[in-house]
């Protein structure tokens, strides 16, 4: 019987003689991304995609590929002078704009932006160009620490989220939008906007997709932060008890995780026990917060620790 490993390696030996066969390239790549825990995998998956974004940067599915910087920075560093190729020999390809910015996104937000920015000039009614700029400033708030500068970095960005859910069609999309315009209002101190939203998510019903979780957890988020704009703690309180009750997950590699800001400025008012119990419902949903361990052993030790993370939901 041939084993998986056989069958990959003669699918390899294949691609040296066919490298334009995409089928059996395609086979492989998906096959090598789901173990990705090997560090063989992940060099042989990195050559194949990078073999794709030279040779088919249009292809639709290289948006979701990414190399890890961290532990490839060599590939890393190659692919994106592939990506910045590309553009530059298909400046008018939509599909090869948006799969370099959503390559380059996280680690060279920049020059994502520019690409961004010609897109929107060949395609300006798409709707993801404003998404991306949305969270571009999103990102950008989350790194700044000017309180006055984060204020208008997340003004920008709810201008960018409700310019694209207006344009939206989609009520799907539009449902999660909304959630975006939500969080975006409280990062701009403006919680009675963020809080008529999230009572209207509270409102519906409906599935209990994970999608849905994330709503109903930021949405509590949100009138909970409102709470605490009007000197209300005990609602602050009941509202962080909520948003980790609604059984969401965060998987370790999302950008964002649950919200730690409400539970930070509840620190601030010496609410240990509620921000104790948040957390250990963090650490349960969310293996990408390696440090919450050592803020519950600090809150336990009377020690108040900083919840502030880049990756920190709201």
């Amino acid at each position: 019987m041939t084993t998986r490993k056989e069958s990959f390696a003669e699918l390899e030996m294949l691609l040296e003689q066919k490298p334009d066969d995409i089928d059996s390239r395609m086979v492989l790549i998906r096959n090598y991304r789901s173990q990705l825990g090997s560090p063989d995998n992940q060099r042989r998956w990195n050559v194949h995609v990078m073999w794709m974004i030279e040779n088919y940067p249009n292809e639709p599915f290289l948006g979701g590929n990414h190399i890890n910087f961290s532990n490839w920075p060599a590939d890393y560093e190659a692919a994106k002078a592939l990506w910045l190729d590309a553009v530059s020999k298909c400046p008018d390809d939509v599909t090869v704009l948006r799969n370099a910015v959503t390559f380059l996104f996280v680690r060279d937000r920049a020059i994502a932006e520019t690409i961004v920015r010609k897109g929107m000039a060949i395609a300006p009614g798409a709707i993801e160009w404003h998404v991306a700029l949305a969270l571009a400033r999103r990102m950008d708030w989350h790194e700044e620490s000017s309180p006055k500068k984060r204020i208008e970095l997340a003004r920008e960005s709810l201008a960018e989220y409700r310019i694209a859910f207006d344009a939206e069609n989609s009520s799907q999309k539009s449902d999660l939008l909304l959630v975006e315009i939500m969080k975006a209002s409280c990062r701009a101190g403006e919680f009675d906007a963020a809080a008529s939203i999230a009572k209207v998510i509270l409102s519906k019903g409906g599935s209990d997709s994970m999608s849905q979780k994330h709503a109903w957890h930021f949405a509590h988020i949100a009138v909970g932060h409102l709470a605490l704009s009007r000197n209300d703690v005990v609602g602050a309180v009941f509202n962080l008890r909520q948003a980790s009750g609604t059984g969401a997950s965060f998987a370790a590699g999302e950008l964002f995780g649950p919200d730690l800001t409400l539970a930070d400025a509840l620190l601030g008012l010496n609410e240990y026990e509620a921000v104790d119990e948040y957390l250990g419902v963090c650490r349960e949903c969310w293996p990408h917060a390696e440090d919450v361990s050592a803020w519950i052993h600090a809150i336990r030790s009377g020690i108040r620790p900083s919840l502030r993370l880049q990756s920190s939901g709201i």
